[in-house]
């Protein structure tokens, strides 16, 4: 009996350990909020403001776990936000601007040191404006992180953001984040066990 529940316990862990090491897949995500003072960013998710007011834009690096020199990655911007600028950490070297332009534009964005890539990373502070354009009653509209210059991905672009590793120069691939401006309700109603057993039947 105590072999048997050893066995059951060892594959719980090392599923357990699958489970974690999946979720740490590096990525670039786009979040409405932010409290620089403890590297913490929040809200992926928005509703539709009045519009002409000003909406800041946080990219940041997650679960990279390494040192980054730098990354390179694009944006596209959904009509309910108007792109006026952006910002980058201090003591960066930044070419070209985030907005995707199709699949043709990106930025890059080098670091004089290299940056802890083992918490959250802030790679780019962007301006917005809120449009007309933003009506939550015609559903969702995204904000997709991409590769730099994905149009022409294998021909100097690529599809995914690209971080390059300290001190090895290697260029690593992550994942780009969608955020979403009118989520849309989550559908909810009461039911009972049965119920819910009863649609599997």
């Amino acid at each position: 009996m105590k072999k048997a529940l050893a066995g059951v316990l060892v594959a719980s862990l090392v599923g357990l350990m699958a489970v974690a090491a999946t979720a740490q897949v590096p990525n670039i995500q786009t979040y409405f909020n932010a409290n620089l003072a403890y590297n913490s960013f929040s809200d992926t998710q928005a509703d539709c403001q009045s519009p002409g007011t000003n909406q800041e834009l946080y990219v940041v690096m997650n679960n990279w776990n390494m040192f980054i020199q730098g990354v390179e990655f694009s944006v596209d911007y959904p009509g309910a936000l108007f792109h006026t600028g952006e910002s980058a950490p201090l003591n960066t070297l930044v070419i070209g601007s985030s907005p995707s332009l199709g699949g043709t534009g990106g930025i890059a964005i080098a670091w004089n040191l290299p940056q802890n890539g083992f918490s959250p990373l802030l790679a780019l502070t962007v301006h917005t404006i809120w449009t007309s354009a933003c009506d939550c009653n015609a559903g969702p509209q995204a904000i997709v992180v991409r590769g730099y210059n994905y149009a022409n991905a294998g021909n100097g672009g690529n599809t995914d953001p690209v971080a390059v590793q300290w001190p090895s120069y290697a260029e690593i691939s992550g994942v780009g984040m969608t955020s979403l401006i009118c989520p849309g309700p989550v559908a909810t109603e009461q039911s009972t066990w049965g119920g819910v057993k009863a649609l599997y039947r």
